[in-house]
């Protein structure tokens, strides 16, 4: 009996570490881990004088920034000067609540009150010309596997949001995104595992 408690034990441990190695690589949206400016997206905390910025959700079409306003005037996030960097080409960033057949009209700024958080679902949409459209995976499993299989190294994707003051002023905020293949994150969490 006590060789079995002490074989449950040892086996616990080595599930935990197992788990909290992967978590290393980021959040796990299901196919792919992203990291956010080096870090989890959880742990996410962009803040100045103006703004306060972190990660709500985060998924492989989506990303939802809470953006606080710390200012005593309006702020308006430009979605029209807002954009995502996938696979080293620009694309549209867009809230989620935008509807396809609006995609190619000017894009209304949302607003931020003073002292208020905004929660945006933001997205990129896709067109393919044949009447075909949709959302883009911003963090693509295929596109990450290739550029492991290169590289060595994660993907790297990127938003720019473009967020205006009331005084015309504009704040920009880069955030870097380190994508990587679900498979590849388990495939070195099994080699490290192997060393020990």
């Amino acid at each position: 009996m006590r060789s079995v408690i002490i074989l449950f034990i040892s086996t616990l441990f080595a599930f935990n570490g197992f788990a909290q190695e992967k978590k290393d690589f980021g959040k796990n949206t299901g196919y792919v881990y992203v990291k956010v400016n080096g870090v989890h997206p959880d742990s996410l905390l962009i803040e100045d004088g103006d703004v306060k910025i972190a990660i709500g959700k985060i998924g492989s079409t989506y990303v939802d920034p809470i953006i606080t306003n710390k200012t005593n005037g309006m702020m308006y996030v430009d979605y029209n000067n807002s954009y995502f960097v996938i696979d080293g080409k620009t694309a549209e960033l867009l809230p989620g609540k935008t509807y396809m057949k609006d995609v190619n009209s000017e894009i209304k700024n949302d607003k931020i009150a003073p002292g208020t958080q905004l929660n945006p679902s933001l997205v990129s949409p896709f067109d393919n010309g044949s009447g075909v459209s949709g959302v883009t995976g911003l963090f693509n499993d295929y596109r990450t596997k290739k550029v492991y299989k290169e590289t060595g190294k994660p993907a790297n994707e990127k938003m720019v949001l473009v967020i205006l003051k009331d005084d015309g002023s504009k704040i920009t905020k880069e955030f870097n995104f380190e994508v990587m293949s679900a498979m590849d994150v388990d495939k070195i969490v099994r080699a490290a595992k192997k060393k020990r």
